[in-house]
């Protein structure tokens, strides 16, 4: 009994540990024509708006994310011709300046697994980027 104990405390403050350290790490990148990087703390405190995107499958969901600009144009990337979303995986969609600067429902939104997902409403499926862990600004 005792073992088992002292088998749940340690559990507990592992997660503790873990989730604490978590919100201050770098999750997201910005590179190009500046470098920048942002914690999970930093990307909650900037202004958040809702977007709503509807699959293929004609399923309307909303989220909630900060505009993808408003995170470029914050770091002095405002002058760029398109921008690679890159996921954790490697997957990359490209977006051009033109197309991102006439979407303000363009955001990155907390996910259900808690990582960001690029919302790209009226785009192709293949810019809903998820485990976005970089913008690749040219």
């Amino acid at each position: 009994m005792k073992r088992l104990k002292v088998y749940v405390f340690v559990l507990l403050a592992l997660v503790l540990v873990v989730s604490c350290g978590s919100k201050g790490d770098p999750i997201l990148f910005v590179s190009g024509l500046t470098e920048a990087s942002f914690t999970q703390n930093d990307l909650e405190k900037m202004e958040m708006s809702k977007s709503k995107y509807t699959n293929k499958d004609d399923e309307t969901t909303v989220f909630t994310g900060v505009p993808i600009i408003n995170i470029l144009t914050e770091v002095g990337s405002g002058d760029f011709s398109k921008v690679v979303i890159v996921a954790l995986d490697g997957y990359a969609a490209e977006v051009t300046s033109e197309e991102l600067k006439s979407c303000p429902g363009c955001i990155l939104a907390v996910s259900e697994d808690n990582g960001w997902q690029a919302v790209m409403p009226d785009f192709s499926g293949k810019l809903q980027v998820k485990n976005v862990v970089e913008l690749k600004t040219e």
